[in-house]
Protein backbone atom coordinates (compact mmCIF):
# COMPACT_ATOMS: atom_id res chain seq x y z
CA UNK A 1 0.00 0.00 0.00
CA UNK A 2 1.62 3.33 -1.15
CA UNK A 3 0.01 6.57 -0.95
CA UNK A 4 -1.41 7.60 -4.14
CA UNK A 5 0.76 9.84 -5.36
CA UNK A 6 3.73 8.82 -4.37
CA UNK A 7 6.99 10.08 -5.79
CA UNK A 8 9.65 7.55 -5.32
CA UNK A 9 11.44 5.75 -7.87
CA UNK A 10 8.94 3.70 -10.02
CA UNK A 11 10.25 0.82 -12.76
CA UNK A 12 8.09 0.21 -15.27
CA UNK A 13 7.81 -3.13 -17.93
CA UNK A 14 5.37 -4.81 -19.57
CA UNK A 15 3.91 -8.33 -18.54
CA UNK A 16 1.32 -10.11 -20.48
CA UNK A 17 -0.86 -10.37 -17.25
CA UNK A 18 -0.59 -6.86 -16.31
CA UNK A 19 -3.39 -4.42 -17.24
CA UNK A 20 -1.37 -1.64 -18.54
CA UNK A 21 2.37 -0.90 -17.67
CA UNK A 22 3.36 -2.94 -14.58
CA UNK A 23 5.15 -0.17 -12.37
CA UNK A 24 6.90 -1.08 -9.22
CA UNK A 25 8.66 0.69 -6.51
CA UNK A 26 10.48 -1.47 -4.67
CA UNK A 27 12.51 -5.54 -4.76
CA UNK A 28 9.22 -6.81 -2.91
CA UNK A 29 7.01 -5.37 -5.41
CA UNK A 30 8.78 -6.04 -8.71
CA UNK A 31 9.45 -9.39 -7.54
CA UNK A 32 5.70 -10.40 -6.46
CA UNK A 33 4.90 -9.06 -9.92
CA UNK A 34 7.14 -11.55 -11.52
CA UNK A 35 5.04 -14.55 -8.98
CA UNK A 36 1.57 -13.28 -10.69
CA UNK A 37 2.78 -13.27 -14.26
CA UNK A 38 4.05 -16.97 -13.94
CA UNK A 39 1.17 -18.27 -11.73
CA UNK A 40 -1.36 -19.74 -13.75
CA UNK A 41 -4.33 -19.10 -11.41
CA UNK A 42 -3.88 -15.71 -11.70
CA UNK A 43 -5.83 -14.46 -15.28
CA UNK A 44 -4.70 -10.57 -14.85
CA UNK A 45 -3.51 -8.45 -12.34
CA UNK A 46 -3.16 -4.37 -12.02
CA UNK A 47 -0.32 -2.77 -10.15
CA UNK A 48 -1.02 0.33 -7.31
CA UNK A 49 -4.82 0.47 -7.55
CA UNK A 50 -6.51 3.28 -5.85
CA UNK A 51 -8.92 2.02 -3.30
CA UNK A 52 -12.75 3.84 -3.25
CA UNK A 53 -12.52 7.23 -1.24
CA UNK A 54 -8.72 6.13 0.09
CA UNK A 55 -5.41 7.64 -0.16
CA UNK A 56 -3.86 4.90 -0.83
CA UNK A 57 -3.61 2.25 -3.53
CA UNK A 58 -3.25 -1.26 -3.33
CA UNK A 59 0.45 -3.34 -4.50
CA UNK A 60 -1.96 -5.95 -6.68
CA UNK A 61 -5.31 -6.17 -7.73
CA UNK A 62 -5.76 -9.57 -9.39
CA UNK A 63 -8.35 -11.26 -11.43
CA UNK A 64 -7.94 -15.02 -11.16
CA UNK A 65 -9.15 -17.90 -13.50
CA UNK A 66 -11.90 -18.90 -11.23
CA UNK A 67 -13.20 -15.40 -11.48
CA UNK A 68 -12.02 -14.53 -7.95
CA UNK A 69 -11.15 -11.12 -7.38
CA UNK A 70 -7.65 -10.92 -4.76
CA UNK A 71 -6.31 -7.62 -3.15
CA UNK A 72 -2.44 -7.85 -2.17
CA UNK A 73 -1.05 -5.82 0.24
CA UNK A 74 2.57 -6.88 0.78
CA UNK A 75 4.32 -6.27 4.27
CA UNK A 76 7.53 -5.57 4.65
CA UNK A 77 9.76 -6.36 8.10
CA UNK A 78 11.92 -3.05 10.13
CA UNK A 79 15.30 -4.21 9.66
CA UNK A 80 15.86 -2.94 13.01
CA UNK A 81 13.71 -5.04 15.23
CA UNK A 82 12.24 -7.41 12.68
CA UNK A 83 8.76 -6.46 13.28
CA UNK A 84 6.40 -7.25 10.14
CA UNK A 85 4.74 -4.12 9.20
CA UNK A 86 2.58 -2.57 6.19
CA UNK A 87 4.24 -0.19 3.92
CA UNK A 88 2.28 2.73 4.83
CA UNK A 89 2.84 2.17 9.14
CA UNK A 90 6.78 2.69 8.45
CA UNK A 91 9.26 4.92 7.44
CA UNK A 92 11.34 4.08 4.24
CA UNK A 93 14.92 5.03 4.38
CA UNK A 94 18.55 3.93 2.39
CA UNK A 95 18.51 0.80 4.99
CA UNK A 96 15.22 -0.40 4.59
CA UNK A 97 11.87 0.53 6.58
CA UNK A 98 11.72 0.84 10.53
CA UNK A 99 8.72 0.75 12.25
CA UNK A 100 7.04 3.08 14.28
CA UNK A 101 8.74 2.08 17.52
CA UNK A 102 12.46 1.93 16.59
Amino acid sequence: MRKKNYKGRCEKRVLSKCKGICRTYDALQYAYADMLEENEEVKEFQCNVQLNSEEYTTDFFCEMENGDVIIMITKVKCYNCGEEIKREEGYENKDGYLCESC
